[in-house]
Protein backbone atom coordinates (compact mmCIF):
# COMPACT_ATOMS: atom_id res chain seq x y z
CA UNK A 1 0.00 0.00 0.00
CA UNK A 2 1.44 3.35 -1.03
CA UNK A 3 1.57 6.42 1.74
CA UNK A 4 -1.10 8.01 2.86
CA UNK A 5 0.23 11.46 2.33
CA UNK A 6 0.60 9.91 -1.41
CA UNK A 7 -2.73 9.48 -1.68
CA UNK A 8 -4.00 12.64 -0.47
CA UNK A 9 -1.56 14.28 -2.79
CA UNK A 10 -3.45 12.76 -5.73
CA UNK A 11 -6.69 13.31 -4.77
CA UNK A 12 -5.70 16.97 -4.13
CA UNK A 13 -4.06 17.13 -7.75
CA UNK A 14 -7.13 15.06 -9.14
CA UNK A 15 -9.00 17.81 -7.86
CA UNK A 16 -7.52 20.28 -9.10
CA UNK A 17 -7.22 19.85 -12.29
CA UNK A 18 -10.84 18.06 -12.76
CA UNK A 19 -11.73 22.00 -11.15
CA UNK A 20 -9.68 23.60 -13.84
CA UNK A 21 -10.93 21.74 -16.75
CA UNK A 22 -14.59 22.93 -15.38
CA UNK A 23 -14.18 26.48 -15.22
CA UNK A 24 -11.92 26.11 -18.83
CA UNK A 25 -15.24 24.90 -20.30
CA UNK A 26 -17.38 27.45 -18.54
CA UNK A 27 -15.61 29.90 -19.72
CA UNK A 28 -15.35 28.43 -23.33
CA UNK A 29 -19.04 28.44 -22.96
CA UNK A 30 -19.08 32.26 -21.73
CA UNK A 31 -16.51 32.96 -23.97
CA UNK A 32 -18.95 31.93 -26.79
CA UNK A 33 -22.51 33.47 -25.81
CA UNK A 34 -20.90 36.86 -25.51
CA UNK A 35 -18.89 36.74 -28.87
CA UNK A 36 -22.13 35.82 -30.81
CA UNK A 37 -23.83 38.91 -29.07
CA UNK A 38 -20.94 41.42 -29.65
CA UNK A 39 -21.51 40.28 -33.30
CA UNK A 40 -24.75 41.18 -33.79
CA UNK A 41 -23.97 44.76 -31.87
CA UNK A 42 -21.37 45.08 -34.40
CA UNK A 43 -22.69 44.85 -37.56
CA UNK A 44 -25.49 47.11 -35.80
CA UNK A 45 -22.93 49.82 -35.72
CA UNK A 46 -23.76 50.30 -39.84
CA UNK A 47 -26.73 51.43 -39.27
CA UNK A 48 -24.95 54.80 -36.81
CA UNK A 49 -22.52 54.36 -40.02
CA UNK A 50 -24.96 54.95 -42.40
CA UNK A 51 -26.92 58.03 -40.80
CA UNK A 52 -23.75 59.81 -39.91
CA UNK A 53 -20.99 58.58 -42.06
CA UNK A 54 -22.36 57.91 -45.51
CA UNK A 55 -19.24 57.88 -47.49
CA UNK A 56 -17.79 55.24 -45.35
CA UNK A 57 -20.84 52.77 -45.56
CA UNK A 58 -19.86 50.56 -48.25
CA UNK A 59 -15.77 50.06 -45.98
CA UNK A 60 -18.06 49.82 -42.73
CA UNK A 61 -20.00 47.01 -44.01
CA UNK A 62 -17.00 45.24 -45.67
CA UNK A 63 -15.22 45.32 -42.38
CA UNK A 64 -17.63 44.40 -40.03
CA UNK A 65 -20.10 42.02 -42.07
CA UNK A 66 -17.26 40.00 -44.26
CA UNK A 67 -14.40 40.06 -43.07
CA UNK A 68 -14.99 40.68 -38.60
CA UNK A 69 -17.99 38.55 -38.45
CA UNK A 70 -16.33 35.57 -40.26
CA UNK A 71 -13.22 35.95 -37.99
CA UNK A 72 -16.04 35.82 -35.09
CA UNK A 73 -17.93 33.10 -36.23
CA UNK A 74 -14.44 30.83 -36.48
CA UNK A 75 -13.74 31.78 -32.85
CA UNK A 76 -17.25 30.94 -31.63
CA UNK A 77 -16.77 27.64 -32.63
CA UNK A 78 -13.18 27.27 -31.84
CA UNK A 79 -12.87 28.42 -28.16
CA UNK A 80 -14.12 25.08 -26.88
CA UNK A 81 -11.97 23.10 -28.54
CA UNK A 82 -8.18 24.78 -28.14
CA UNK A 83 -6.50 25.22 -24.67
CA UNK A 84 -6.77 28.32 -22.47
CA UNK A 85 -3.65 29.98 -23.37
CA UNK A 86 -4.57 29.87 -26.61
CA UNK A 87 -7.90 30.37 -26.32
CA UNK A 88 -7.54 33.61 -24.39
CA UNK A 89 -5.01 34.88 -27.07
CA UNK A 90 -6.95 34.75 -29.65
CA UNK A 91 -9.82 36.21 -28.27
CA UNK A 92 -7.45 39.41 -27.72
CA UNK A 93 -6.23 39.52 -30.97
CA UNK A 94 -9.69 39.18 -32.44
CA UNK A 95 -10.67 42.27 -30.52
CA UNK A 96 -7.85 44.16 -31.61
CA UNK A 97 -9.04 43.90 -35.35
CA UNK A 98 -12.52 45.06 -33.64
CA UNK A 99 -11.45 48.10 -31.87
CA UNK A 100 -9.87 48.38 -35.07
CA UNK A 101 -12.66 49.39 -37.64
CA UNK A 102 -14.24 52.19 -35.44
CA UNK A 103 -11.17 53.99 -35.63
CA UNK A 104 -9.49 53.05 -39.28
CA UNK A 105 -13.18 54.81 -40.07
CA UNK A 106 -12.98 58.10 -37.61
CA UNK A 107 -9.35 58.37 -39.33
CA UNK A 108 -10.64 58.63 -42.48
CA UNK A 109 -13.77 60.18 -42.56
CA UNK A 110 -14.21 64.14 -42.87
CA UNK A 111 -17.46 64.28 -42.11
CA UNK A 112 -18.68 67.09 -39.04
CA UNK A 113 -20.90 64.68 -37.41
CA UNK A 114 -18.42 61.69 -37.68
CA UNK A 115 -17.11 62.17 -34.02
CA UNK A 116 -20.11 60.82 -32.77
CA UNK A 117 -18.61 57.57 -34.01
CA UNK A 118 -16.30 57.83 -32.04
CA UNK A 119 -18.25 56.48 -29.20
CA UNK A 120 -18.22 53.11 -30.99
CA UNK A 121 -14.67 52.26 -29.96
CA UNK A 122 -14.66 52.74 -26.38
CA UNK A 123 -17.66 50.91 -26.06
CA UNK A 124 -15.95 48.13 -28.05
CA UNK A 125 -13.46 48.56 -25.11
CA UNK A 126 -15.64 48.21 -22.53
CA UNK A 127 -17.73 44.54 -24.50
CA UNK A 128 -13.93 43.31 -24.50
CA UNK A 129 -13.04 44.02 -20.54
CA UNK A 130 -16.40 43.92 -19.22
CA UNK A 131 -17.82 41.51 -21.04
CA UNK A 132 -15.48 39.24 -22.38
CA UNK A 133 -13.50 39.71 -19.26
CA UNK A 134 -10.23 39.25 -20.60
CA UNK A 135 -7.10 38.07 -18.30
CA UNK A 136 -5.73 41.29 -17.12
CA UNK A 137 -2.29 41.03 -19.25
CA UNK A 138 -4.54 40.64 -22.05
CA UNK A 139 -6.68 44.08 -21.36
CA UNK A 140 -3.76 45.31 -20.73
CA UNK A 141 -2.10 45.13 -24.23
CA UNK A 142 -5.49 45.79 -25.86
CA UNK A 143 -5.97 48.54 -24.24
CA UNK A 144 -2.67 50.09 -24.96
CA UNK A 145 -2.13 49.16 -28.16
CA UNK A 146 -5.62 50.88 -29.04
CA UNK A 147 -5.48 53.78 -26.99
CA UNK A 148 -2.44 54.30 -29.06
CA UNK A 149 -4.21 54.10 -32.45
CA UNK A 150 -7.31 55.88 -30.97
CA UNK A 151 -4.72 58.99 -30.45
CA UNK A 152 -2.38 58.62 -34.04
CA UNK A 153 -6.26 58.98 -35.74
CA UNK A 154 -7.24 61.80 -33.41
CA UNK A 155 -3.54 63.43 -34.87
CA UNK A 156 -4.69 62.54 -38.37
CA UNK A 157 -7.85 64.29 -37.81
CA UNK A 158 -7.17 67.60 -38.99
CA UNK A 159 -9.99 68.99 -39.27
CA UNK A 160 -11.25 68.29 -35.81
CA UNK A 161 -11.40 71.94 -33.62
CA UNK A 162 -8.61 71.42 -31.07
CA UNK A 163 -10.98 71.55 -27.98
CA UNK A 164 -12.97 68.57 -29.74
CA UNK A 165 -9.81 66.86 -30.38
CA UNK A 166 -8.59 67.12 -26.78
CA UNK A 167 -11.79 66.30 -25.10
CA UNK A 168 -11.65 62.86 -27.14
CA UNK A 169 -8.00 62.62 -26.47
CA UNK A 170 -9.38 63.06 -22.67
CA UNK A 171 -11.83 60.28 -23.07
CA UNK A 172 -9.68 57.56 -23.98
CA UNK A 173 -7.23 58.07 -21.57
CA UNK A 174 -9.66 57.89 -18.54
CA UNK A 175 -12.03 55.05 -20.33
CA UNK A 176 -9.00 53.37 -20.68
CA UNK A 177 -8.19 53.79 -16.87
CA UNK A 178 -11.62 52.79 -16.46
CA UNK A 179 -11.82 49.36 -18.43
CA UNK A 180 -8.43 48.18 -16.75
CA UNK A 181 -9.72 49.21 -13.38
CA UNK A 182 -13.16 47.40 -13.09
CA UNK A 183 -11.22 44.01 -15.63
CA UNK A 184 -8.69 44.12 -12.55
CA UNK A 185 -11.43 44.09 -9.95
CA UNK A 186 -13.23 41.71 -11.76
CA UNK A 187 -10.48 39.15 -12.36
CA UNK A 188 -9.57 39.46 -8.32
CA UNK A 189 -13.03 38.52 -7.15
CA UNK A 190 -13.27 35.79 -9.44
CA UNK A 191 -9.92 34.14 -8.65
CA UNK A 192 -10.85 34.83 -4.64
CA UNK A 193 -14.02 32.82 -5.64
CA UNK A 194 -12.57 30.14 -7.09
CA UNK A 195 -9.90 29.67 -4.30
CA UNK A 196 -12.86 29.36 -1.82
CA UNK A 197 -14.76 26.99 -3.95
CA UNK A 198 -11.85 24.83 -4.42
CA UNK A 199 -11.22 24.46 -0.49
CA UNK A 200 -14.65 23.38 -0.05
CA UNK A 201 -14.36 20.74 -2.67
CA UNK A 202 -11.00 19.68 -0.75
CA UNK A 203 -12.28 19.90 2.33
CA UNK A 204 -15.15 17.58 1.25
CA UNK A 205 -13.37 15.13 -0.58
CA UNK A 206 -10.68 14.77 2.12
CA UNK A 207 -14.04 14.41 5.10
CA UNK A 208 -15.13 11.63 2.89
CA UNK A 209 -11.75 9.65 2.13
CA UNK A 210 -10.91 10.38 5.87
CA UNK A 211 -10.58 6.76 8.03
CA UNK A 212 -14.05 5.65 9.50
CA UNK A 213 -12.18 5.85 12.76
CA UNK A 214 -10.95 9.95 12.44
CA UNK A 215 -14.66 10.76 10.54
CA UNK A 216 -16.19 9.18 13.55
CA UNK A 217 -14.93 11.21 15.85
CA UNK A 218 -15.03 14.33 13.89
CA UNK A 219 -18.28 14.00 14.00
CA UNK A 220 -18.82 12.77 17.65
CA UNK A 221 -17.29 16.35 18.38
CA UNK A 222 -19.33 17.93 16.20
CA UNK A 223 -22.66 16.70 17.43
CA UNK A 224 -21.34 17.57 20.90
CA UNK A 225 -21.01 21.62 19.99
CA UNK A 226 -23.90 21.77 18.03
CA UNK A 227 -25.82 21.03 21.59
CA UNK A 228 -28.57 22.87 22.78
CA UNK A 229 -28.43 25.29 25.63
CA UNK A 230 -31.57 26.22 27.57
CA UNK A 231 -31.26 29.06 30.15
CA UNK A 232 -34.03 29.63 32.54
CA UNK A 233 -34.50 32.60 34.85
CA UNK A 234 -37.23 32.19 37.89
CA UNK A 235 -37.58 33.27 41.12
CA UNK A 236 -33.76 35.35 41.17
CA UNK A 237 -32.24 31.67 39.97
CA UNK A 238 -30.02 30.98 37.21
CA UNK A 239 -30.17 27.86 35.21
CA UNK A 240 -27.91 26.91 32.11
CA UNK A 241 -28.36 23.55 30.91
CA UNK A 242 -25.41 22.41 28.56
CA UNK A 243 -24.09 18.73 27.10
CA UNK A 244 -24.98 17.54 30.44
CA UNK A 245 -23.20 20.27 32.41
CA UNK A 246 -25.15 22.41 35.20
CA UNK A 247 -24.21 25.91 36.56
CA UNK A 248 -26.76 27.03 39.32
CA UNK A 249 -26.39 31.01 40.97
CA UNK A 250 -28.58 31.91 43.23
Amino acid sequence: MGHPLGATGAMILGTVLDELARTGRERALHLRRTILIGLIFHNAYNLTTALLMPGMLPLAIGLRLFLVTPLGLLLAWSVTRMPGPRRERMVTATMLLVTAVPILLFSLEREAMSAICYIEYPLMMVFATMMLVLRFPHALLLTGLSAAASFASIALRTDLAPELALCLAFQTLAGAFFVLYGNHQIEGVRRRAYLVSLREILRSRCVEQAPPELRARVLGRLSVMRSTASVTTAGGTTTVRSSGIRYTRG
